[in-house]
């Protein structure tokens, strides 16, 4: 692989990472569960050999069947991966990697583990070819399946370059093992690929065992400034989904959503939205928004998605008085360029950085509190954090308004957010790198139900002594059972729903059966579906009588409604007409001059036991017979043929 400054070259190498592991599918559809995993992480050896691997990170491309493994050597070198289920050096499946090389000549080298049993544990090491050069024993828990409600963790932090305190937020955030890491932006402050070299070292506290998700900051743009980072040197030493600049991935029942906004916060033109191969994407604001939308509108469609992150650099609602030019309007900047659509989509947190401090707001809708205290329920309005405190820390005036929830900033505090996620909570907390818990709260969300309810037929007679059906569905999502009920039913007759509940989308059947006391008169019954928080009613129209219609019409999908028919022609006598479309009648020159024709019809399956049928043995009191005439004439007689007869 060679240096890559142009967008095409990471589209190369995901072709190759996954051509890779793509060669190992015979092999790895014999993965055993472990029934129990380990709560620390397996470190049984280091580095090893003259040119062991350095940097190493996961990272997660919204796949749970697969992570990838990233890190760089001192000089060339070929890359292998070995991962099992089980600790201690027997390594069942085996990969080789990609070698490429950065911009600026770093050897980086990347292998994709394939075939993953997700939310397992996974030990692995990796090296050299012939693993003369080598790290490990690491381990790391594959990602949860899309829609997974199982409880997972991830850490949070932007600002971070090369310091002593990124080593101890570094320490810090292995020592809680999160699932994912979202470094939040101005990660290396420097042109130069040793010092982002030496941070990915300082990460791989945490990179070996989490996945680890950056966002890029304005320090990760090109500038005249010396401590600017291109975003093409980050692109080579991440593997990340997308672009790998805006881009987003779901983990269990979370949907991730990490925004570049650019070099800076105030030019709208610009950033770059989640289209296109690595570092790409369409530049500017416009563009942005119509991604961010239309991801987080496809995500409120999904019955798996239960929470929704938002993390960037740039700040929307930044708690103290240094002037940042928010991304959301607030005084002397009218400026909208994303809050109408966090609100209004529905996301829940959203992670920022660049002011070098600690700080979050409460739940707040355009600068107005929804809800204080540290207990949020079901707020409807995003908590906002700024959480600068990876490695280089400062200080800052606080705000004084209602919104802001906590501000740390006059204090200069190095630590992360260390969110715990579970169906219907999350539990924060802010961990200080030596005092510990700063901050906590835990925010509920009551699951919207979205789920509809009908029945099939609407309404029905029936004669006492009968039953009759119909079909209820439910159909939608909600997180809690629905449990169906029935009112209305007449007396001395009885009515149920089969099932009485369920999970949507299900069908229950509703059965009527009238006794030879049943009251002869109308009745609307009512049928509930209703969850813990939701209950939503159809009507069903019921009359009991002594005189029952019934309707069959060719064509309607009706069980009983097949109709036989088919004419007679003098001038073929032998010929069969069962399939034509139409039917002719005429006693005069019908087809051809001096012929006549007759049709038979015939209805089958009317007479029968079933509800919908005519009982046998009924007294017809009266029979309608609708024909649609595409061409008039004289009257014509109607008899009934009593001799048996058939289409064909």
């Amino acid at each position: 692989m060679g240096i890559r400054p142009q967008s095409g070259a990471r589209s190369r190498r995901t072709a190759a990472l996954l051509s890779s592991g793509l060669l190992l599918a015979s092999v790895l559809v014999s993965f055993v569960l472990i029934g129990s995993f380990p709560s620390e992480l397996a470190e049984a050896a280091g580095p090893t050999g003259p040119n062991p691997p350095l940097g190493i990170h996961l990272s997660y491309l919204d796949d749970p069947t697969t992570a990838v493994v990233t890190w760089h050597t001192a000089s060339p070198a070929t890359s292998r991966a070995d991962w099992g289920t089980s600790s201690g050096g027997s390594y069942p499946f085996s990969a080789s990697g990609v070698d490429y090389a950065s911009p600026m000549g770093t050897f980086l080298h990347a292998v994709t583990l394939s075939n993953l049993i997700p939310s397992s544990r996974y030990y692995y090491r990796v090296g050299d070819a012939s693993m003369n050069s080598s790290y490990g024993e690491a381990s790391f828990r594959a990602a949860l399946p899309k829609g997974s409600t199982e409880t997972f963790s991830f850490a949070a932090a932007g600002d971070w370059g090369n310091s002593q305190g990124t080593a101890d937020t570094s320490n810090a955030i292995k020592a809680v093992d999160p699932n994912l890491v979202l470094p939040l932006g101005d990660l290396y402050y420097s042109p130069n690929e040793t010092i982002v070299k030496q941070i990915f070292q300082k990460w791989q506290a945490f990179g070996q065992s989490s996945f680890v998700e950056p966002a890029l900051g304005n320090h990760e743009h090109p500038s005249t400034q010396v401590w600017h980072t291109a975003e093409h040197i980050h692109c080579a030493f991440v593997n990340l989904p997308g672009n790998e600049r805006t881009y987003a991935f779901t983990f269990g029942n979370t949907l991730f959503l990490s925004i570049d906004w650019g070099l800076w916060s105030n030019n709208t033109s610009d950033g770059v939205d989640g289209s296109g191969s690595s570092c790409g994407g369409v530049s500017g604001t416009a563009a942005i928004r119509s991604w961010v939308d239309a991801r987080l509108a496809a995500a409120n469609l999904d019955p798996n998605i239960m929470w929704k992150v938002v993390f960037q650099h740039f700040q929307c609602y930044d708690m103290t008085t240094v002037n940042y030019f928010p991304m959301c309007p607030s005084a002397g900047h009218p400026l909208d360029q994303m809050e109408d659509i966090l609100t209004n989509r529905g996301v829940d947190l959203v992670l920022q950085a660049h002011e070098h401090t600690y700080s979050r707001s409460h739940p707040v809708k355009f600068h107005n509190v929804v809800q204080n205290g540290s207990a949020y329920d079901t707020p409807g309005a995003p908590v906002y954090f700024v959480l600068g405190t990876g490695g280089d820390p400062r200080t800052a005036t606080c705000r004084n308004d209602s919104w802001v929830a906590v501000c740390r900033a006059p204090t200069k505090t190095t630590g992360f957010g260390h969110f715990t996620v579970s169906p219907t909570t999350i539990q924060y907390e802010f961990l200080e790198n030596s005092a510990g818990v700063l901050d906590t709260f835990t925010l509920t969300k009551r699951p919207a139900s979205t789920y509809t309810l009908s029945v099939d037929p609407t309404s029905v007679e029936m004669r006492r002594n009968a039953t009759a059906t119909a079909l209820v569905d439910v159909l939608g999502f909600s997180h809690d059972l629905v449990n169906l009920s029935l009112s209305g039913c007449p007396a001395n007759t009885e009515c149920s729903l089969s099932p009485g509940n369920g999970t949507p989308g299900f069908s229950s059947t509703l059965q009527i059966a009238t006794s030879p006391t049943s009251p002869q008169a109308p009745a609307d019954l009512v049928i509930a579906a209703t969850n813990a928080s939701v209950s939503k009613t159809v009507a069903f129209h019921l009359t009991v009588t002594d005189r029952v219609t019934r309707t069959f019409r060719k064509g309607d999908g009706g069980a009983f409604s097949e109709t036989d028919d088919t004419y007679l022609y003098n001038g073929t006598p032998d010929a069969n007409f069962g399939t034509d479309p139409k039917l002719y009648v005429d006693n005069a020159d019908c087809i051809a001059k001096a012929t006549i024709c007759k049709v038979l019809i015939k209805f089958p399956q009317i007479i029968g036991p079933d509800p919908a049928q005519i009982p046998a043995n009924s007294t017809i009191a009266r029979a309608t017979l609708d024909l649609t005439v595409l061409n008039a004439g004289v009257k014509q007689d109607l008899y009934q043929v009593t001799e048996a007869w058939n289409e064909s």
